[in-house]
């Protein structure tokens, strides 16, 4: 008999559904037993794996999560900040570690694992904002107009975008250097109004791209 291709993909496709099922994936595992409520198993379970997996954000991620659950978030960010440290650390885990911060009321620790995110990953725009917002909360100027012009310096290099955003950018700059020479503060004070301005713009702007894609997605009407 001979073997045709499609044969042969759907054989592959068998073997990778049984293991699926006789193997199941560890997050799998940890997020039924979480699910069922079982939660002493579920930590048990992530214990074992880590030990195997030490890198494993999301298992960590899932470990601080049970802590959420029994009630107890000072727990839940005991799992994840030593992690802060670690050369090879997840955007994950940082990200995670702010939210939990943010929930406990504690704006201090989260613009400090912000820094750290911005430090190991300079090209997140969306945290980079995150963290210029925090430096406004605390009115920390200098410290505003930096994180702006590392932002606008990141956006310029977007080569696709809006024709209003190819006009603020390169402005944005021009308003940065000038801060940068001068120090004045109604220059650092009209660069974080038109950041504001900028990410309002984008919000827009990403609102009609939806609004778009959801039109396309519409069935037509008879």
């Amino acid at each position: 008999m001979q073997i045709k291709h499609y044969h042969i993909l759907i054989f592959i496709g068998v073997i990778v559904t049984a293991s699926v099922l006789v193997f199941p994936d560890r997050h799998f595992i940890v997020s039924q037993l979480i699910e069922s409520g079982r939660l002493s198993t579920a930590r048990n379970y992530i214990n074992q794996f880590t030990r195997e997996q030490p890198d494993d954000a999301l298992l960590f991620i899932m470990s601080s999560n049970i802590h959420l659950i029994e009630g107890r978030p000072d727990k839940a960010i005991d799992v994840l900040k030593p992690f802060l440290s670690h050369q090879n650390v997840s955007k994950d885990h940082l990200l995670r570690l702010a939210q939990l911060y943010e929930w406990e009321r504690d704006p201090k620790n989260a613009l400090s694992v912000l820094e750290r995110t911005v430090e190991v990953f300079p090209h997140d725009i969306h945290v980079w904002n995150r963290l210029i917002n925090y430096y406004r909360y605390f009115g920390l100027i200098e410290d505003e107009v930096r994180g702006i012009i590392g932002l606008t310096q990141l956006n310029n290099k977007i080569s696709q975008k809006n024709f209003f955003l190819r006009i603020i950018d390169p402005k944005m700059l021009e308003i940065a250097d000038l801060y940068l020479k001068s120090k004045d503060p109604m220059t650092a004070y009209l660069l974080s109004k038109l950041h504001i301005v900028r990410n309002n713009l984008v919000s827009d702007i990403d609102d009609q791209s939806l609004s778009e894609k959801d039109k396309k997605t519409l069935p037509n009407m008879p």
